[in-house]
């Protein structure tokens, strides 16, 4: 966890803006979690960055327990939060083992952006199942950069090889699909986002 939460300590430096707005596939992303949250929901929001997308979902249930590796981007999502009033988040240091919950007892878990960057996406999948009781929702968003064409993919390596980049999974969309399949889970909506494909899957816990 050392340099992924040394990479995005430094990136928090340079976002350190906690009332800028979110950008159009953020608010695609919260629209259609907001479709399927309900209000009695505790909901878990597995690397929240800077916060931006967890309080505006936050109003919509009863609490979310909001996860980052990255003490300076939990900073930023703290001041957000209070910038807005949003009272019912709990913020927590760590992956996802930091979460002060008993095993299948949250009813929803976002994962915006995150699972791309893991080092092993299937256990950390697994964990997740682990996390949230039958039925449960997984709502996540992911980068899919092996759909983009070869010179892409060549340069992203060469970045995280010299580090510019975080470790990256270059999945497709039909690898990302099952990934989340085999972890468990029924795929109830799963939307390309953007060119990239940034993909969002809502899938429920079987």
């Amino acid at each position: 966890m050392g340099n992924q939460e040394q990479f995005w300590d430094k990136i928090a430096g340079k976002a350190d803006d906690t009332d800028k707005p979110l950008g159009e596939t953020a608010q695609a992303i919260v629209a259609a979690a907001k479709t399927v949250l309900k209000p009695d929901m505790t909901v878990i929001d597995y690397g929240c960055g800077w916060g931006g997308m967890t309080v505006e979902i936050a109003p919509s249930v009863r609490t979310v327990h909001a996860v980052d590796i990255s003490g300076n981007m939990l900073a930023l999502a703290k001041q957000k939060a209070a910038l807005r009033e949003v009272g019912n988040i709990a913020f927590h240091h760590g992956d996802l083992s930091a979460v002060p919950l008993e095993p299948a007892t949250a009813d929803a878990l976002l994962a915006f952006n995150v699972l791309h960057l893991v080092d092993d996406s299937a256990q950390t999948l697994a964990q997740i199942a682990a996390l949230l009781r039958p039925g449960g929702l997984l709502i996540a968003s992911t980068a899919c950069i092996r759909e983009r064409w070869s010179l892409m993919r060549i340069a992203t390596r060469a970045l995280m090889v010299t580090r510019i980049l975080p470790h990256m999974n270059r999945f497709d969309i039909a690898g990302y699909e099952r990934l989340i399949a085999n972890a468990g889970f029924e795929i109830m909506q799963s939307t390309s986002l953007t060119a990239l494909p940034d993909q969002l899957v809502v899938a429920r816990k079987t």
